[in-house]
């Protein structure tokens, strides 16, 4: 069943990430857009989420609020849409929200506010060192955002709200030298990264450039980058540094652990939708970037039903991803972990999951292989 609902509260930004999937790749949704979710769509989201963990049985879901830059969202907006969450949390039921932001403009003290009173984090996008990241991360005139950023979060630190951070999200970018990219991740404010594989990459556009496939395939760009991170956070040994992909894979390894797992990882199903700003009904992010227009359904929250949506072909077979395990994946020794490979690099123009392998395959097997080794090695270390 779906487990959480993407929401985009506005289709506007107060940046201009040269590599955003939303607003500068291929995708032009957003132009059709209004500037911002009116608060009455955003209250039937959840009034059909209840409708649908209802006949489901089910009392726990996820929203994340999403943009554009979500925080630029009216503070009487939030007000009236945790109002309603609030409400129905007292009621029984289990519904938790998160933000992703760029925070490169500080929301009003009353929003923060009510983010707290609510127990809602924010997820902090920032890029690696300054330098790095103002090369991707710039205001509309290709003004750098780091150090304003930067600055945003310890005026929040000063100011009290530093339980409202959940962590950074990081978006890989193997022109950083991995040692700097450690040194740096280790100096952060929150000591909990969520480092993502690349999106830009699917079956119509891999990650080697015309006919260097072969040479790609031995040394892997961003494979290479994961291992050689993996093995700093690995020989670092500190349990208070949280990176997610690396906790995920290690839990995998060790004891099998599916349950909680990212999502470029096992691959088994991605039990979730996007909420456009007009509500609209979209397949997730994922497949915006191979063609635009990829991700409509022809749904809406304000007239579908949830339990009609899993009806749709793309969200059926994003439920029961682990049947449709391309071919060349099923004597792969990683399969149960990678399961076909992150989806993105599966995705083909017009929306399509195929059944070929993702094209970021190298990159994956090159760092799963590099991880096990050190695992492996660590073990027979301890049990001689």
């Amino acid at each position: 069943m779906f487990q959480t609902a993407i929401v985009k509260l506005t289709s506007f930004c107060n940046l201009d990430c040269d590599y955003c999937y939303m607003f500068n790749l291929t995708d032009k949704t957003y132009l059709e857009m209004p500037k911002q979710m009116k608060s009455d769509i955003a209250c039937t989201i959840v009034d059909k989420v209840i409708e649908y963990l209802n006949s489901e049985g089910k009392s726990e879901f996820h929203f994340c609020l999403h943009g554009g830059e979500p925080t630029l969202w009216p503070e009487e907006s939030f007000a009236t849409l945790l109002g309603k969450i609030y409400d129905y949390n007292l009621a029984g039921y289990s519904l938790s929200v998160s933000i992703q932001t760029n925070l490169y403009s500080l929301p009003c003290n009353n929003i923060l506010n009510l983010l707290r009173s609510n127990n809602i984090k924010l997820g902090v996008s920032l890029d690696g060192p300054q330098h790095y990241h103002d090369r991707h991360r710039f205001t509309r005139n290709r003004q750098g955002t780091y150090s304003k950023i930067i600055t945003n979060l310890r005026r929040l630190e000063k100011q009290g709200y530093s339980d409202l951070f959940g962590g950074f999200l990081c978006v890989a970018n193997p022109d950083i030298p991995p040692q700097e990219f450690w040194n740096w991740a280790k100096k952060l404010p929150i000591t909990n990264l969520d480092i993502l594989w690349p999106i830009q990459f699917n079956q119509a556009n891999p990650p080697w450039i015309n006919d260097s496939k072969h040479e790609y395939s031995i040394s892997p760009s961003y494979g290479v980058w994961f291992a050689e991170i993996f093995e700093l956070w690995w020989n670092e040994d500190e349990p208070l540094f949280f990176v997610r992909l690396f906790d995920n894979l290690v839990k995998i390894f060790l004891a099998g652990n599916k349950i909680s797992h990212v999502d470029s990882l096992v691959n088994d199903q991605l039990n979730m939708f996007v909420v456009n700003v007009d509500g609209s009904i979209e397949y997730p992010d994922y497949l915006r970037a191979a063609e635009g227009g990829s991700i409509s359904t022809g749904l809406s929250i304000c007239s579908d039903c949830i339990s009609d949506f899993s009806q749709d072909s793309v969200f059926s077979r994003l439920f029961n991803l682990n049947s449709c395990l391309p071919n060349e994946c099923h004597a792969c020794p990683f399969q149960e972990v990678c399961g076909g490979g992150f989806l993105p690099g599966r995705s083909m123009p017009g929306g399509i999951i195929s059944d070929m392998k993702s094209v970021m395959c190298h990159d994956q097997y090159y760092f799963f292989e590099h991880v096990f080794d050190l695992i492996n090695k660590r073990i027979n270390m301890a049990c001689p």
